[in-house]
């Protein structure tokens, strides 16, 4: 130690051996809550993806050794643990630390073989539940996934939850820096820290050496609604002044002290917040690269962070959260275990037969979302309802008396289905235009998330007070198809049904999207959004807001909209006309594939981590 903190980037670290190249560069990811959603499919996504791309030898430095990376460890105190040190004529010399020379000695003469080992990857996580996670997490894909400081709470009494987020992700540092980094057999070469900045200051502390990456979404001092609050809005307690009775001056009393409670809550809210948005620059400050998910992220990350400025680089600055697009196409197998009939959702009693039923006999609207306001959900229910009061009811209306007089009409009854003829065919067999519409909502959907219940029943409540006249949600599948059996085409979609899925299975996503005829994508200023990528996959065509993330996402392979409900059912109109939604979704699908593949993702991102570690 004392022989690699003289020498420094002078000695050890200038003069290299290539050992690097014949181990696996050891990657750890550390992510706040690794659930079910679009940073968490990215943070998975990306540990698969890297761990896949075979790296490559470096190319031979000028004294005959391999490549420029240094062969270094950092200890937890920051102290560097040199591997090997080699002679002055270029060969490896005596030992340090326990290495043998005789280890040096195949460190020296590398093994063609050796020479193309993959990444090892570990995620680190506050929170992970394997039956409400994504499979690779599950699978042995990955290895097990690591849980530190998840005996910290989320909040107290639904407060606090920037605080306990950070505490959660600094004491996750800790423990990784005092278990792992401190010993050469097991610490890492790269960190990739994920949302929560907190992290990177403890990190770069304890560890000085150890590269940090991290992937920025947004800045965490935008995504706080209640920092919008007038911190001088007090309560006007002088309207009673003065009336004379005691009955009034007390009330003016308590007026005054609420006013007094108010503000002092205030300006406890803006403390809290200003100590953390300090915290956030300072952190942000420790990072070695940074890079983000969209142009829109660095525009508004730049606005916030201007000393980031200095760093841009346009060429790499932006990653893309990938799509797997072999996979996203691969039908998920059915659980081997699984019970019968198989349920498409954790918390209802739809079937695997019964949802497949449903998208077979209807033109499918799809919203993908986690059970969140900000997500903006209840666009979505009104573009829908106002499409079926100006699209549906009208027509109906018009061939009542045509179909009640003809008595020898028959049901005519299809099952349309997509296929997988390839990328820009037509995704649909047959003609679905005559078919009713049905709205899905799908999401993410957490039970110990106050909001996510009372979102939940906020849009159930929508679909029954302000739409009842055209929307009504399915409480039991099974009914609402039985019903529908021998029923008019009139008399089936004089309401569009709606299905709400919490926390639906990976399966039942991807016959969702299959099967979608729009997806409606409907957060505003969303930082990048994977769901719209995920259905141009399919080649279905997309509705979303035009700001945000999707203005770079979905391009020709959808359409933009103002987020209004009128403006989105004009797009729903559009976009399920046959030869418009044919086109689009060929643009959509080539789109996804040539700009949001996985393959390129990962080299970028695995070039990036190489470059931090020579």
């Amino acid at each position: 130690r004392k022989e690699g903190r003289k020498k420094g980037s002078k000695g050890i670290m200038a003069q290299t051996d290539g050992f690097r190249v014949h181990e696996p560069l050891r990657v750890a990811f550390l992510h706040p809550d690794l659930g079910i959603g679009g940073a968490e499919r990215l943070i998975v996504d990306a540990a698969v993806g890297i761990q896949n791309v075979e790296r490559k030898p470096l190319p031979a430095s000028p004294n005959g050794m391999l490549g420029s990376r240094q062969h270094s460890r950092t200890t937890s105190l920051g102290a560097t643990q040199t591997m090997f040190q080699p002679t002055s004529g270029g060969s490896l010399g005596s030992t340090q630390n326990g290495v043998s020379s005789a280890t040096s000695s195949r460190a020296s003469s590398p093994d063609p073989l050796r020479a193309h080992k993959r990444y090892d990857v570990q995620i680190f996580t506050n929170f992970h539940d394997p039956a409400r996670a994504f499979e690779e997490t599950t699978d042995h894909t990955l290895k097990p996934i690591i849980v530190l400081a998840d005996w910290i709470p989320r909040h107290i009494k639904n407060k606090g939850h920037v605080l306990f987020a950070s505490l959660r992700m600094i004491v996750a540092s800790i423990l990784i820096a005092i278990k792992y980094q401190c010993r050469p057999a097991t610490a890492f070469d790269v960190i990739v820290v994920d949302q929560v900045a907190a992290a990177m200051p403890v990190l770069k502390l304890l560890c000085p050496l150890l590269p940090i990456y991290f992937y920025c979404h947004f800045p965490d001092q935008l995504c706080d609604p209640s920092r919008m609050a007038n911190l001088n809005t007090v309560i006007d307690a002088k309207a009673n002044r003065g009336s004379g009775s005691s009955t009034s001056n007390e009330d003016a009393k308590d007026k005054r002290k609420q006013s007094a409670k108010a503000s002092l809550v205030q300006r406890a809210k803006h403390l809290y917040r200003t100590l953390f948005d300090k915290v956030e620059v300072l952190s942000m400050k420790a990072a070695d690269r940074v890079n983000y998910n969209s142009k829109f992220s660095r525009e508004v990350t730049l606005s916030v962070f201007p000393f980031l400025k200095q760093y841009l680089n346009d060429e790499r600055d932006i990653l893309y959260p990938p799509i797997d697009i072999d996979k996203a196409l691969t039908e998920p197998p059915k659980p081997t275990n699984a019970s019968s009939p198989l349920k498409v959702d954790t918390f209802s009693d739809v079937t695997e037969e019964q949802f497949l039923q449903l998208l077979e006999t209807h033109r499918v609207l799809t919203s993908v979302n986690r059970f969140e306001r900000k997500k903006n959900i209840n666009l979505a229910v009104g573009a829908a309802a106002v499409y079926a009061r100006k699209s549906i009811l009208p027509n109906m209306a018009a061939s009542t008396a045509a179909q009640q007089d003809d008595s020898t009409a028959t049901k005519e009854s299809v099952s349309p289905t997509r296929t997988s003829t390839g990328i820009g065919e037509s995704l649909l067999v047959g003609s679905k235009g005559h078919l009713p519409i049905a709205l899905v909502i799908c999401g993410g959907y957490d039970p110990r998330l106050p909001e996510n219940v009372s979102h939940h029943e906020e849009l159930v409540s929508l679909c029954k007070g302000e739409y009842k006249d055209v929307l009504e949600p399915i409480e039991s599948l099974e009914r609402y198809l039985a019903q529908r059996e021998g029923c008019s085409a009139y008399q089936t979609a004089q309401k569009v049904p709606v299905l709400f899925l919490r926390s639906c299975t990976s399966r039942a996503k991807y016959l969702l999207l299959k099967n979608s005829s729009v997806v409606l994508y409907t957060p505003e200023r969303e930082h990048f959004g994977i769901v719209p990528v995920e259905a141009m996959t399919f080649g279905v065509p997309v509705v979303a807001v035009n700001n945000g993330g999707p203005v770079e996402s979905i391009g020709v392979g959808g359409f933009l909209r103002p987020s209004d409900p009128d403006a989105f059912a004009g797009a729903i109109e559009e976009a399920l006309d046959e030869d418009t939604s044919d086109r689009v979704g060929h643009n959509a699908a080539q789109r996804a594939q040539s700009v949001f593949g996985i393959s390129a993702f990962a080299d970028k991102l695995s070039s990036q981590l190489e470059e931090l570690t020579t």
